[in-house]
């Protein structure tokens, strides 16, 4: 899959997440685009409920400071994405940028890849999460082609 992204009057329109990004938007911005774009896709029943199959929580930890970690509860009936603090272990923890975000959902090799090479680190269950990527992806990309004009 290619990336998309058009840029017009200093923004980046990214179509993957369907949102408009300015140029330079900060760490925080780009979480909350993420949170909202997985909790889009988890919307769908029929994603939700594959994606819950993982059984995982995953904390996703950022090395541009200071941003607070996403949890990604996979491990609930309802999974979803949240900046709020856990009281429980994750199963997985991630660090990465938030620059990683949006390309991690994007191409599916590429996040295993990047972990293969060190660039982005994990403890933990990871492989249970990975088996769940491909289903997050799709509903994430079903979501943006509901949303495009036609």
């Amino acid at each position: 899959m290619s990336s998309k992204a058009a840029t017009t009057l200093g923004a980046v329109t990214n179509t993957h997440l369907g949102d408009a990004v300015e140029v330079g938007s900060s760490p925080a911005e780009r979480i909350s685009q993420f949170v909202t774009a997985v909790n889009d896709a988890l919307s769908d029943a029929d994603a939700a409920r594959r994606v819950a199959q993982a059984g995982v929580l995953v904390r996703l930890d950022f090395t541009d400071r200071p941003v607070q970690p996403v949890f990604l509860q996979l491990d609930i009936d309802a999974p979803r994405a949240t900046v709020d603090p856990q009281n429980r272990r994750p199963d997985a923890v991630l660090t990465l940028t938030t620059a990683d975000l949006d390309g991690c959902l994007r191409h599916g090799e590429e996040l295993p890849l990047r972990i293969l090479s060190g660039e982005i680190r994990f403890q933990g269950f990871i492989r249970k999460f990975l088996r769940v990527l491909p289903v997050l992806r799709a509903a994430i990309e079903q979501r943006d082609a509901e949303r495009r004009p036609t």
